[in-house]
């Protein structure tokens, strides 16, 4: 009798391989765990960074029409009753480009396809414009921007249109994308 106790207490001491399979499964599942979280928190944190570069970018075109608009309007020119003609390849349902860094429509042309947009460029740290997004100097991103301008169909007392709704598109990626609208009056 003692000779079967003694089999029967070194089988109880040892791990079986059930045991050990389930030891390896619950480690796994620790170390696995956090490095998934970690992971989707990066990548929520790069397309945070993506979506609010393009925000700025969007304000920044829309600021850039408001200030032509504005500067019209101070210098009291006779054209302000129709300051929009300067971004016509922006009206009329045709898309189009500004680079607001060097203040023309120079590289502007019809991209009424969202896909035929040039990326801008983010200057290099030893260019002309650096840190600035603009289309001639520095590296390709791989954001794009598009403006389209649809003038009121309301007329002021003189027979003017006098508003216009300005979109701006920018988009990175395969499909993200940030849309802002505004509404631009011409005073």
């Amino acid at each position: 009798m003692m000779k079967s106790n003694s089999k029967f207490k070194n089988v109880i001491s040892g791990f079986t391989l059930l045991e050990a399979l389930m030891a390896v499964s619950i480690l796994m599942v620790a170390v696995v765990a956090p490095i998934t979280v970690s992971q989707k928190g990066l990548s929520s944190a790069v397309y945070a960074k993506s979506q609010m570069i393009a925000s700025y970018l969007a304000q920044d075109a829309i600021e850039y029409i408001k200030n032509k608009r504005d500067g019209v309007s101070i210098r009291n020119d006779f054209v302000r009753d129709n300051f929009l003609t300067s971004f016509s390849l922006c009206l009329d349902g045709k898309s189009c480009q500004i680079d607001t860094i060097k203040n023309s429509l120079n590289i502007s042309e019809d991209i009424s396809e969202y896909s035929d947009s040039k990326p801008l460029k983010l200057g290099s740290p030893s260019g002309v414009h650096p840190g600035f997004y603009q289309y001639m100097d520095g590296e390709p991103t791989s954001f794009t921007r598009k403006i389209q301008i649809t003038l009121s169909d309301e007329l002021d007392s003189n027979g003017k249109e006098y508003k216009a709704l300005v979109t701006v598109t920018v988009g990175w990626g395969n499909d993200n994308k940030v849309v802002v609208k505004t509404l631009i009056f011409n005073y």
